[in-house]
């Protein structure tokens, strides 16, 4: 006799960060009265169960609830997700899109009862699209800003990153010259300049006793990676 599938369920998530229980409309009680309200429009189904997380923060995935949420979403066991806010998902719009990913692949409507977001409709789709190109936006400003700071950094002479660049030491918050390295750097281009192999500039980096600052000694990738140094390439 063939087994029958278990029908998919309509699932409301609700969550509050202990910092938010005291605040008017974040509460679990008014969340839950958000979305049965919600639910009772004529175009959505009701409610078939509620996957709550009780004082934990939306700032990552990490949070027993969801988890469960995702796994049974994974499996195809849930129809639509209901939540009150975006935010109530997670506060980190990278998880907010992964989750709605994982929501389309599966055929499984996301439901907000306060953005316009739908993912059963072209509108709630198109929704999607945007907060996806913003959140790449945004994504490649922010690597933008840390580029500028570095090389800000870099320039002033400021320690930049956790290990000092070859030719150099930290001295606080400032890089200090080590002169033997920057000798065995002008060495190190002068041999390079003159289509010397990497493997030579390793001999002559060890006959002088020159040590890399990462690892115990030489190899090319290392030789090559100091000779590329955007800091070495600035101060040349």
């Amino acid at each position: 006799m063939k087994r029958t599938k278990a029908p998919r369920k309509v699932v409301g998530y609700l969550r509050v960060s202990t910092t938010e229980q005291a605040q008017a409309g974040f509460s679990l009680d008014a969340q839950r009265a958000r979305l049965e309200m919600f639910a009772s429009s004529a175009r959505y189904q009701p409610i078939d169960e509620w996957l709550v997380d009780d004082g934990f923060s939306g700032s990552s995935l990490d949070r027993p609830a969801v988890q469960d949420l995702l796994q049974r979403i994974e499996r195809r066991e849930i129809a639509a997700v209901y939540i009150t806010k975006l935010d109530r998902l997670s506060r980190n719009l990278r998880d907010v899109l992964t989750v709605v990913d994982l929501c389309q692949r599966t055929d499984t409507a996301l439901l907000s009862a306060s953005e316009t977001l739908d993912t059963s409709s072209a509108v709630g789709r198109m929704v999607v699209h945007l907060l996806g190109t913003f959140a790449e936006f945004e994504r490649g400003r922010i690597s933008e800003r840390t580029s500028d700071v570095l090389g800000y950094k870099r320039r002033a002479g400021k320690v930049y990153c956790k290990n000092a660049p070859f030719g150099y030491r930290a001295d606080g918050d400032l890089l200090v010259e080590v002169p033997e390295e920057i000798e065995a750097l002008a060495m190190m281009r002068s041999m390079r300049s003159n289509n010397a192999t990497y493997q030579a500039i390793i001999d002559a980096l060890d006959a002088r006793g020159i040590k890399p600052h990462r690892g115990a000694r030489w190899y090319p990738s290392s030789v090559r990676s100091v000779l590329a140094s955007k800091m070495n390439s600035e101060v040349a």
